[in-house]
């Protein structure tokens, strides 16, 4: 597996036009960076948590926190043991003063987490620990609320003053996302009295009070969301598969909710095969148009070439189609569509993987305008 590091592509954001990219650097880390643990901030530095090694596989890891310019030189870089065992941070953020925050936990020898959020200062010096185990706040997810907050979401929502003073905790369980005041969004699957299953957004305000919630579905089981986004108006947004919404089989649906939670449209695609289409990101760009990127496949079922092609798909902010685009790696593999970024000047960038000739499973940036020309491929 390539372990190459992803942070060498974000680099490539910003081109101009149709100028191709210049690769400018990539680094492989000396610890394991989890999928959630990194961020990039307003200076262009990148931050990264996860763990590094110490003994055998699951026996001893210690928390690994590692600050890199934008030239890709290390900074700083710390880690962190409690009890000798498994140590791992799962998620960064960074305030506006460049202070850094990592959530992680440590494993004590009866196999139990104990979960706590470090500080370190730009230079990289720790300022405090604090142990959230007495808030009983076993959330992974973090973000950095711009107000002066930090919230915490997962297993439970909560959340906590820069000096790490404790504030309040909520029951919901699932993805988080803030607006600018400071409101929480929960994304989450509700299961009611009779087992039906819903995809469920919930709005909190900054003191915990419960705004909203909006239910979609019943849904089966083996529908799921994967991706969701909270726009600058607070519009919420939520994309996932289910089956024989618009074709056969597993298909893109996106729901927008505006900020009083009252469904303003939901959309479907199906892709050009008609068999299994699923989206695994979403994202929305200043004039409130929606993109989702995931996986489509251009033939039916699996007796025929069932390889998948990054599916991109662009709705206005009514919710209707504008269009779509593939993109088939040179060796007609599988090819996925993880993440979706924009410029200052409308441009937007798919990030991926996909399957070349004579590279295998390679990272892919594709560029395009906002009228879907495909501008170039990295």
């Amino acid at each position: 597996m390539k372990r190459l590091f992803l942070i060498s592509l974000l680099f490539l954001v910003g081109v101009g036009g149709y100028a191709q990219p210049t690769f400018k650097w990539a680094v492989q880390p000396a610890g394991e960076i989890y999928n959630r643990g990194k961020i990039i901030d307003k200076d262009g530095n990148f931050y990264g948590t996860g763990f590094f090694p110490i003994g055998a596989p699951f026996d001893d890891r210690d928390l690994w926190v590692v600050k890199y310019n934008p030239d890709g030189d290390t900074i700083w870089t710390h880690t962190y043991d409690v009890y000798n065992r498994w140590d791992q941070g799962v998620d960064i953020v960074v305030d506006d003063a460049n202070n850094v925050y990592v959530r992680g936990f440590s494993k004590d020898t009866l196999n139990q987490n104990h979960w706590s959020i470090m500080k370190y200062d730009e230079a990289g010096n720790l300022l405090w620990i604090r142990s959230t185990d007495g808030d009983t706040c076993g959330a992974q997810q973090m973000l950095y609320d711009s107000n002066g907050y930090l919230v915490l979401g997962g297993i439970r929502t909560c959340r906590y003053d820069l000096d790490s003073a404790f504030l309040w905790k909520s029951y919901d369980a699932g993805d988080i996302r803030l607006d600018t005041a400071g409101n929480v969004y929960i994304f989450s699957i509700f299961i009611d009295s009779l087992s039906n299953r819903y995809w469920r957004i919930a709005k909190r305000d900054t003191a915990a009070v419960l705004q909203w919630e909006y239910l979609h579905g019943p849904v089966g089981n083996l529908e799921a969301f994967t991706d969701n986004s909270v726009d600058e108006q607070g519009n919420a947004y939520l994309t996932g598969w289910r089956f024989n919404m618009c074709g056969f089989d597993q298909d893109y649906v996106t729901i927008k909710v505006n900020a009083n939670g009252v469904e303003q449209w939901v959309s479907c695609y199906d892709g050009p095969g008609g068999w299994v289409d699923k989206p695994y990101a979403i994202g929305v760009d200043e004039s409130g148009n929606v993109y989702v990127t995931g996986e489509e496949y251009p033939f039916c079922c699996p007796s025929q070439d069932t390889a998948g092609n990054i599916g991109t798909v662009k709705y206005d902010s009514n919710g209707v189609e504008q269009w779509v685009r593939s993109y088939n790696g040179s060796a007609d593999g599988d090819d996925h569509g993880w993440a979706i970024a924009f410029d200052d000047s409308g441009y937007v960038y798919v990030g991926g993987h996909s399957d070349e000739t004579g590279t295998d499973n390679d990272y892919v940036i594709i560029k395009y305008d906002g009228a879907g020309n495909e501008l170039w491929v990295e």
